[in-house]
Parts: C-alpha cells; sequence; structure tokens
C-alpha cells in the first residue's frame, strides 16, 4: 500500500523531557510508516523496526543527543511518507527538522543521481552532527539487516556489493563523528565490501540507474 501522511502531532515542542520527546517521534514515526514493510528478507517486517533499530544503535555508540536520536526515528518520514519538512518543525522543531531533511533523497532525481548526491554531500561538509551519526547508523543496519535477512527480492549478489561500495564511499567522509559507529560499519560492510579491489565509483555497475 502507498504510504500515507502523518497527523499532525505535539511532538516535542510540548514534551516535557527528553524521553517524552524521543517517544513523541517514535509514535509519529510509527503512524508515518504504519502500511510499510523492509525490502529484505521475506518483505514482511515492520517498516518501523528500520528506525527504532537505528535509534537504539546511536544510543549503543553512547550518542544521548534528543535531537539526534529524534532524528533517528524519523529519518525516512519525508523521503517515503510524504510528510513535509513543515509539519516536521511545527511537530519536533527546526533542529530536528534540519536532521531528518539532511538524511532525505530527492525522488526526483534518478537513483544514480541520488547516490552520487548523497556522497557529494557528505564530502562537501553539508551535513550536521545529527545528520552525520544518523546516516552512520542508517548504512550500518542496511548492511547488518542484509546479513541477517537475505537482501531485497531480486537483488542479485553484484547489486548487493554495489549498495556496499556505494554505502562505504557516502560514509567514508563521515567516520570521525563516532569511533564506535565506524567499528560497526566496518564490521557490517566485511561481508559484501572489498576495499582492496573497490574502485571509486564501481557502485554504478550493479545499480539500477532510474
Amino acid at each position: 500500500p502507498a504510504p500515507t501522511r502523518a497527523p499532525a502531532h505535539a511532538g516535542a515542542c510540548a514534551a516535557d523531557t527528553p524521553t517524552a520527546a524521543l517517544l513523541s517521534a517514535a509514535a509519529f514515526a510509527a503512524e508515518a510508516h504504519r502500511t510499510q514493510r523492509r525490502k529484505g528478507g521475506d518483505g514482511q517486517t515492520p517498516y518501523i523496526n528500520h528506525p527504532l533499530a537505528v535509534a537504539s544503535m546511536l544510543a549503543s555508540a553512547g550518542v544521548d543527543d534528543v535531537t539526534t536520536l529524534q532524528a533517528a526515528v524519523l529519518h525516512d518520514v519525508v523521503e517515503d511518507c510524504n510528510v513535509t519538512e513543515r509539519e516536521l518543525i511545527d511537530a519536533f522543531g527546526a533542529a530536528v527538522a534540519t536532521a531528518v531533511v539532511q538524511c532525505s533523497d530527492d525522488k526526483a532525481l534518478s537513483k544514480h543521481e541520488r547516490k552520487a548526491y548523497c556522497i557529494e554531500k557528505a564530502r562537501e561538509g553539508r551535513m550536521g552532527l545529527p545528520a552525520i551519526l544518523v546516516t552512520l547508523a542508517d548504512k550500518t543496519h542496511n548492511l547488518e539487516s542484509m546479513a541477517v535477512d537475505g537482501p531485497p527480492k531480486g537483488w542479485s549478489t553484484a547489486r548487493v556489493s554495489a549498495y556496499a561500495g556505494w554505502a562505504s564511499e557516502a560514509t567514508a567522509p563521515l567516520r570521525h563523528a563516532n569511533a564506535t559507529l565506524a567499528r560497526r560499519l566496518d564490521a557490517a560492510l566485511a561481508p559484501f565490501h572489498d576495499a582492496s579491489t573497490y574502485e571509486e565509483g564501481d557502485w554504478k555497475h550493479a545499480t539500477p540507474a532510474k
């Protein structure tokens, strides 16, 4: 089913505590993603498991900034759920909204253009610390999920390897932000990516252009 817009939500702006603010963001994300499933494995895993896992990974790596953790649970609602930046600003404030937007792809671009832009903005320093940390955890969890559950249906071994190569390029300028996340990312890349043979841009060969 097509994703639907999450309802208006009081969000962090009205929350009294960091815990309440984070739970408010999680509830918003759960509603936004309620009809969606993860593409990997049997295709039945609720999508909300992914952003919650990203936030949990950040907390395990010592990240306790509530803005970053809210951005983690919300990081796909603009890209995948028709939620607007304005709605996030109204619900959770400008800092959270900015981080989410910085983590989001522009679906008006082709797949190759979107992936190239992710690498470009990382290299050019056009991401704040919350978005950097969420991006590291997001890519790591995607790789870990493929190792455990299998890749999305129809993905060849070459495409999985291409995703890992692209993820390595998109995160290389960001790794300095958190050593624990960098180590976990390396472990997640290892089954799919051989840095000794990979050359910049190799991900394009097995990634659909559109």
